[in-house]
């Protein structure tokens, strides 16, 4: 469960600009209550850039149908667990489709 959040305010802004997508919502879809269910998590290999990386397609807790596309870290301390977005999207219908399958697998 992701608790705390951080973020870089230029990212975030040309985030906002070029995908209709802040990072306060980002940060709220990652910290759903009910993402062990309507979240997809997978390790970014390609894009690790010296750091882990996730991925994490997740449904939104107020609207289900909005599906968002966000890659984030870890970076956690012994005193806080915090999160940092690196980016977020809505997700294409390719990723919606496919996750979508693996959510009701589960």
């Amino acid at each position: 469960m992701h608790h705390e959040f951080e973020w870089d305010r230029d990212k975030a802004a040309k985030n906002l600009k070029k995908h209709g997508v802040s990072f306060d919502e980002a940060a709220r879809v990652l910290s759903d209550d009910r993402g062990d269910f309507f979240h997809v998590d997978e390790h970014d290999e390609e894009h690790r850039l010296g750091e882990d990386r996730y991925v994490t397609t997740a449904s939104h807790p107020d609207d289900r149908s909005i599906i968002l596309r966000i890659v984030w870290t870890d970076r956690s301390t012994d005193e806080a667990q915090i999160t940092r977005v690196i980016s977020a999207r809505l997700a294409t219908a390719r990723e919606r489709k496919s996750d979508a399958q693996e959510i009701t697998d589960k």
